[in-house]
């Protein structure tokens, strides 16, 4: 299978690597030429949490119209990103299958101008930090969840990969519910490692961190009730658990002066309260600390 990926920060490095282990035919869009010549001489380095190391080949270059059409392209890329890669998305034909990799709510929005007709959400639990242009550190292992946006989409097995030692897929048919999962699992952790520049592990090592932690949980599950069945506050620190040693993404931007994803994650969230008349007061609280941050210069 051809796949194509757009971006090549720790997601975009972590899936070409199991990618292209798998035997499927990889090339990777990458913003700057450096980065692609790089990857193309050395291939992607993963080091997995035992700090055995893969190393994979693949195609990388800067031009979206040298990249095969005939592909599964997944868009790794944040939020903020989004609008620079519809350049890119005019590279493809109308049915190439097109999968976004997001963080927050504000993707699902944004997908539904495309005119192509096979659209997919993928959010992913697997811990993942780049180390330089051609290495990525698998910090913990987790899940790639994906789901059609449009649930009456029926998905063939040879139109996507399958599982993967280290690396399992889940499908459903709920983007929407995917996605908000996700979103609140992020705006738990990520704002509260981003403030405390702190691993995800220490959210619950740490007993005062842990406390925060599960009163942004209960204040957000207050509000978006439906979601009680299937997330619970020992799903999330499951997740801190398992990704442990890893900086969210949050706090990587935060650390490094780039621009998070706070406004697609915890105001997503505290603009679907107020639409339901109700308040998340300390996910509001730390939403206004990490703009204060990025408003007075720091990223």
């Amino acid at each position: 299978m051809k796949i194509v990926i757009v971006g090549a920060g720790s997601i975009g490095l972590l899936l070409g690597s199991y990618f292209s282990e798998m035997g499927h035919e990889l090339y990777l869009l990458t913003r700057r030429e450096a980065q692609a010549k790089a990857l193309l001489s050395k291939g992607i380095t993963r080091i997995m949490p035992d700090k055995k190391e893969v190393v994979a080949a693949v195609n990388a270059t800067t031009q979206a119209q040298h990249l095969p059409k005939d592909a599964l392209w997944i868009f790794a890329v944040k939020y903020h990103q989004l609008e620079d890669t519809k350049k890119v998305v005019q590279h493809t034909s109308i049915d190439t299958p097109l999968l976004f990799i997001q963080n927050g709510l504000g993707h699902l929005k944004w997908m539904k101008q495309l005119e192509n007709e096979r659209l997919y959400i993928g959010t992913i639990e697997h811990g993942a930090m780049k180390k330089n242009d051609t290495t990525v550190l698998h910090k913990g292992i987790g899940s790639l969840n994906l789901a059609p946006l449009n649930s009456r989409e029926k998905v063939t097995e040879d139109s996507f990969p399958t599982t993967y030692e280290n690396f399992p897929i889940v499908w459903g048919n709920d983007a929407e519910f995917l996605v908000l999962r996700k979103t609140i699992l992020n705006a738990c952790i990520n704002p509260l490692t981003a403030l405390l520049q702190v691993k995800n592990g220490e959210l619950v090592k740490n007993g005062h961190a842990a406390s925060l932690l599960q009163k942004v949980f209960e204040e957000i599950m207050d509000v978006f009730s439906e979601m009680k069945p299937h997330l619970t506050l020992s799903d999330v620190r499951q997740l801190c658990e398992k990704t442990g040693e890893n900086y969210s993404s949050m706090q990587q931007d935060i650390q490094n002066g780039k621009k998070t994803e706070i406004e697609t994650i915890a105001g997503a969230l505290l603009q679907g309260a107020k639409e339901r008349g109700k308040e998340i007061p300390t996910l509001a609280t730390l939403f206004k600390m990490i703009c204060a941050i990025e408003e007075s210069g720091e990223t």
